[in-house]
């Protein structure tokens, strides 16, 4: 009987959430932007790419698990999977900072619409709902935590160590 190593779980599962969230927001970058046909395809095609990313190093991962082997190949293959996982990581930062960057403008560019037009009410500048909007909306706590775990990735070993 065979089993799989829990690092592949760990890791297709990530690729996994992050493809389910990532998508989520894509689509809310989309709806804020009105539909558009580029708000749609632009992001998407950035989430298939880096959804393939990452499932490749999730592959090499379960290679490199499931062999017996210790030469120095297998460890080639380990370094090249942390290697994919990180580059991974940076590129979902990257599409995260992009849609959540779009998400914050346009909310600020129709918070600064409404207040000019004399929606002050809705969108009054000394309350907090543009803040909240700011922050729920765009995915911000999402990027924040992403951007944690990009800092880790500059970790001598590329990350939190553990031993085997």
């Amino acid at each position: 009987m065979s089993t799989l190593p829990l690092i592949f779980i760990t890791a297709l599962t990530t690729t996994v959430a992050g493809f389910i969230s990532d998508g989520l927001l894509a689509w809310r970058f989309y709806v804020i932007y009105g539909r558009k046909r580029w708000a749609l395809y632009g992001p998407l095609v950035a989430l298939v790419v880096n959804a393939l990313l990452g499932l490749s190093g999730d592959c090499l991962y379960l290679s490199e698990t499931s062999s017996e082997s210790t030469t120095s190949f297998s460890d080639h293959m380990s370094l090249t999977g942390f290697t994919i996982n990180a580059a991974w990581g940076w590129y979902t930062f990257a599409i995260n900072t992009a849609l959540t960057g779009g998400i914050i403008g346009r909310i600020l560019h129709a918070s600064h619409n409404a207040r000019r037009n004399g929606a002050v009410k809705l969108c009054d500048a000394n309350s907090h709902n543009t803040a909240i909007a700011l922050i729920v909306e765009s995915g911000l706590v999402t990027w924040i935590g992403l951007l944690l775990y990009e800092i880790a990735t500059f970790a001598p070993t590329g990350g939190i160590t553990v031993s085997r």
